[in-house]
């Protein structure tokens, strides 16, 4: 499920979504909920044999189960208009309580509006002939998934448009398009999390905090269980996370936690030998990515200047300690070698 389905994610949930299961976008994002989208579609109704259909009849091997899905959208929508001279349908959507009550009549809960529209959006993969298929299915090239053809915004089956957002205290128009990348990841993780929530799943999640500032890394985990129930009637779920960030490792127990290590082309998996629950950052970084340094390179390059220069007989102590702290912020590393120039003979002079 890629960032394609992003905004299927957000309006499933907050047509459908429960309030007390939103909650964490609204804590994080101050996100509300949607004020207003439009679905635009092609093709559908009257299959025309033109562009994405599968043969020159314009029929799709799942046609009509497509129809039915549209019929039931344009019965929810606000206002709805048909172009039957390009085959093209809009279907505008001012998100009120009626029109949550027609999308809960006509679909019934978040996670099945989401597959409708998945399977809408999949339509769009019509356009990759079959011979395209083959190759791609059969490629070993790293390089594959670069021959799979984006269509323009008018070619498509379907498309969403005009994703108005409410944000707390923004009186301006917000639209989904303009989320950053981390706040788009945020909607995609979590929001996949709450839609599967009664759903007996493995997620496998592949470093999905990669675009989180610090603040939404260190509170991910926790973010996640809220989304999920403690307990639940379907099995439970399982969880696969990939990560590079300690903060991920620092709200685990070191047996839900496994290290690859690869030297000389052999792959070791391990668990770490310490308590990761609760460990600081920089326990983390140092035992398990094995980074012994908490700073960047040119800061290290420049403390190991600083230190070459308090060997020197000839430089004056106290003004090369007020060089370091107007120059560097403060780390453990500065503050060692601070108190190794103070400790020399020169420095106790």
């Amino acid at each position: 499920l890629d960032q394609d389905l992003n905004q299927a994610i957000l309006l499933s949930n907050f047509i459908l979504g429960d309030d007390s299961h939103l909650q964490p976008f609204k804590t994080e994002m101050g996100l509300e909920g949607v004020k207003y989208f439009r679905i635009i579609l092609r093709d559908v109704l009257y299959p025309s044999g033109r562009g994405v259909s599968s043969d020159n009849t314009g029929q799709w091997p799942i046609s009509n189960n497509a129809r039915f899905i549209v019929k039931r959208l344009s019965r929810c929508a606000t206002s709805f208009y048909c172009d039957k001279d390009t085959d093209t349908i809009y279907l505008d959507y001012w998100l009120d309580d009626d029109c949550r009550k027609a999308f809960k009549l006509h679909f019934g809960n978040s996670l099945d509006l989401f597959r409708a529209f998945q399977l809408l959006l999949t339509l769009n993969l019509y356009s990759v002939s079959n011979q395209q298929k083959l190759e791609m299915y059969q490629s070993k090239s790293l390089y594959v998934n670069e021959t799979i053809p984006t269509l323009p915004s008018d070619q498509r089956v379907m498309r969403f448009k005009d994703v108005v957002l409410k944000k707390t205290g923004v009186d301006a128009t917000v639209y989904s398009k303009a989320l950053s990348d981390g706040e788009n990841q945020f909607l995609h993780t979590l929001g996949l999390c709450t839609l599967y929530r009664d759903s007996n799943v493995l997620f496998l999640l592949d470093e999905p905090d990669t675009h989180f500032n610090p603040d939404w890394r260190s509170k991910f985990i926790s973010r996640l269980k809220e989304c999920l129930p403690e307990t639940s009637s379907s099995g439970g779920h399982e969880m696969l996370i990939t990560t590079h960030a300690p903060f991920l490792i620092s709200d685990s127990t070191p047996e839900k936690v496994l290290v690859f290590n690869k030297a000389d082309g052999v792959v070791s998996v391990s668990h770490p030998d310490y308590n990761t629950l609760g460990a600081s950052i920089n326990k983390i970084t140092m035992t398990t990515f094995g980074k012994r340094e908490t700073i960047g390179l040119r800061a290290q390059t420049m403390l190991e200047d600083f230190r070459t220069r308090s060997k020197d007989d000839n430089e004056n102590k106290e003004l090369l300690i007020a060089e370091i702290n107007r120059q560097l912020g403060d780390s453990v590393e500065k503050v060692l070698l601070i108190k190794t120039i103070l400790e020399s003979p020169e420095g106790q002079c």
